[in-house]
C-alpha cells in the first residue's frame, strides 16, 4: 500500500506483511463520519420544526422517508460505480474509471424529471398509513421540492461511487461535513427568514435540503473534472452514453437499487405495524431503532470497505487476497457490533429509561433491546458479505434472496408472531431478527462457497497493477 498522507487511495497490490484489518479501518473512518454527518443533516430538519409546530415536526420525518423509498431505486444502482471502478483500479486502467460516472447517470437522469410529480402520490401512501390528514399533506409537500434536487443527488452518488471505488474517503467526507454546517445556516434563514426570504417553515427546510444537494453536487463535480483527475482517471472521457455500458451497469446495478428500495419498503412497513400496536409499543420501537442505528452505520461503512477491497484485488487478479479483505473485514464488524450487542444486553435498562417518557416505555424498550442484541452478529454477517460480493458484481443473487426472504419470512413473521400468535412488539421484533438471521445465512453460503471470486464487470487484467493511488485534495 502506499499513501501520500492525506487518507488517500488504497493500492491493490498484496505487500508482504499486509495488515488487511487496518486498511479495512482506514477506508471505513470515514465512511462512519460522512454517515453520521447525514444522519446530523436529517436530524437538524427535526429540530427546527421544534420550534415551528408538532404536525411539521412529524411530517418531515415522515417525509424524509418516503423521499429516501422513492429515491432508494436510483441511488442504490448508481452505488455500483464503485464496483467498476475498483476493478478497473485494480486491472491497472485507472484511466478508465472517470467515465462510468456518466454510463451510470444517463439511465436514471430521466426519473429525476419525473420525480418531483409524485408529491400527491406520497400524500396517498402516507394517508393509507394511518398518517393524519394534515401531517400527510405536509410531508407530501415535503416530498415534492426535496425531488426537486434529485438529478444533483444522483449526480453526487455517482461521484462518491467513483471515489470510493479508487478507495479515496476523505473528499466526500470534507465536502458532505461543508453540507451540514450549510444544513444548519439555511434552516436558521429560510425556515424563520430573513432579508427577502419570508418564514417558510416546512417548506423552509425542504427547500434548505433541496439547495444544499445542489451545492454539495457542485463541491463533489469540482475536483472530480480537476486538470489532474481529468489526465489520470479520464473523468472527461466517454461523457456521451454507450449503450452496450449502460445496459452492462444497469444489469449489475438494477438489483442493487432494487434491494435498497425494497429494504425502506419492509423496514417501513415494520415501524407502522409498530405504531398500529399503541403509543406505548410505537415509542419503544422508535427509541430501539434511533439506538440500534448506531451499530448498523459503522457496519454500512465497513460493507463499503469491503466492496472497494474486493472488488480492487478482483481487478488485478487476486481473487484470494479479496477472500482475505472480505475476510478481515468480517471479523473487524463481528467485533465491533458483537461489543455494540453486549452493550445493548447489559444497559438495556439504563439505555429504555435514559430515552423513554415514562416507565411503560422503558419496560418495554428494555425487553425489545434483547432482540437488538441478538442480531448484532447476523447483521455483521449479512452486511459485510454482501458488501463483499457486491464488489464482485454479484448483485442479483443477493437481491432474490432478499425478495424472496422479505416476503416469505419478514412481513409474515412480523404479522404471525406480532398479530396472530398476540406477542405483540415483541413478536414483531423476534420476525425481524428471524428474518435476519436467515438473511446472513443466505448470504454467508453464497460467500463461502467462492464462485463470487470468478466474477468480473470489466475486462481481465493483462497484468496485476501495483502502483498506488493517493488520494488529492
Amino acid at each position: 500500500m502506499t499513501d501520500d498522507g492525506t487518507g488517500g487511495g488504497a493500492t491493490p497490490a498484496v505487500a508482504a506483511g499486509e495488515r488487511p484489518a487496518r486498511e479495512v479501518i482506514r477506508l471505513a473512518l470515514p465512511v462512519v463520519a460522512s454517515m453520521g454527518a447525514q444522519s446530523l443533516m436529517g436530524l437538524t430538519d427535526v429540530l427546527f420544526m421544534r420550534w415551528v409546530g408538532t404536525a411539521e415536526q412529524s411530517a418531515v420525518g415522515l417525509g424524509a422517508v418516503m423521499s429516501w423509498t422513492l429515491l432508494s431505486l436510483f441511488t442504490g444502482t448508481l452505488s455500483v460505480v464503485s464496483t467498476f471502478v475498483a476493478q478497473e483500479l485494480g486491472a491497472g486502467r485507472p484511466e478508465r474509471t472517470g467515465s462510468y460516472v456518466w454510463q451510470a447517470l444517463w439511465p436514471v437522469l430521466p426519473f429525476a424529471a419525473v420525480l418531483p410529480l409524485t408529491g400527491p402520490l406520497a400524500r396517498e401512501l402516507l394517508l393509507l398509513s394511518g398518517a393524519p390528514g394534515d401531517v400527510a399533506v405536509l410531508a407530501a409537500r415535503y416530498v415534492e421540492i426535496r425531488m426537486y434536487a434529485s438529478s444533483f443527488l444522483f449526480l453526487t452518488f455517482a461521484i462518491v461511487g467513483f471515489y470510493r471505488g479508487l478507495g479515496q474517503m476523505w473528499l466526500p467526507l470534507w465536502v458532505t461535513l461543508g453540507q451540514l454546517a450549510a444544513n444548519v445556516a439555511f434552516n436558521g434563514w429560510f425556515v424563520f427568514g430573513g432579508g427577502p426570504v419570508p418564514a417558510l417553515g416546512l417548506e423552509g427546510v425542504a427547500w434548505a435540503t433541496a439547495l444544499v444537494t445542489v451545492l454539495g453536487a457542485a463541491g463533489f463535480l469540482a475536483p472530480f473534472l480537476s486538470p489532474s483527475r481529468r489526465r489520470t482517471y479520464g473523468t472527461w472521457h466517454d461523457v456521451a452514453p454507450r449503450a452496450r455500458r449502460m445496459r452492462d451497469f444497469a444489469r449489475i446495478g438494477a438489483p442493487v437499487g432494487a434491494s435498497w428500495m425494497l429494504e425502506m419498503v419492509v423496514w417501513t412497513a415494520f415501524a407502522v405495524f409498530a405504531a398500529t400496536l399503541g403509543k406505548v409499543e410505537g415509542a419503544a420501537h422508535n427509541i430501539v431503532m434511533q439506538v440500534v442505528h448506531v451499530s448498523f452505520l459503522p457496519g454500512i461503512a465497513l460493507s463499503v470497505a469491503a466492496s472497494t477491497l474486493v472488488g480492487q484485488q478482483l481487478g488485478a487478479e487476486r481473487p484470494d487476497a479479496a477472500e482475505r479483505y472480505a475476510r478481515a473485514t468480517l471479523r473487524v464488524c463481528l467485533g465491533y457490533m458483537g461489543g455494540m450487542g453486549l452493550l445493548f444486553l447489559l444497559l438495556r435498562g439504563p439505555l429504555a429509561a435514559g430515552l423513554a417518557a415514562d416507565g411503560a416505555v422503558a419496560e418495554l424498550g428494555a425487553r425489545i433491546f434483547l432482540f437488538g442484541a441478538a442480531f448484532q452478529v447476523f447483521d455483521a454477517v449479512g452486511i459485510v458479505c454482501g458488501g463483499a460480493l457486491r464488489g464482485a458484481g454479484d448483485t442479483r443473487y443477493p437481491m432474490v434472496v432478499s425478495v424472496a426472504l422479505s416476503w416469505l419470512v419478514f412481513l409474515p413473521a412480523i404479522w404471525l408472531f406480532g398479530s396472530k400468535l398476540g406477542w405483540g412488539l415483541e413478536g414483531a421484533w423476534a420476525g425481524a431478527t428471524l428474518y435476519l438471521v436467515v438473511l446472513a445465512a443466505f448470504l454467508y453460503e453464497r460467500f463461502r462457497r467462492g464462485s463470487w471470486k470468478s466474477r468480473r464487470v470489466v475486462e481481465r487484467a493483462a497484468e496485476p497493477f501495483a502502483t498506488g493511488t493517493p488520494e488529492r485534495a
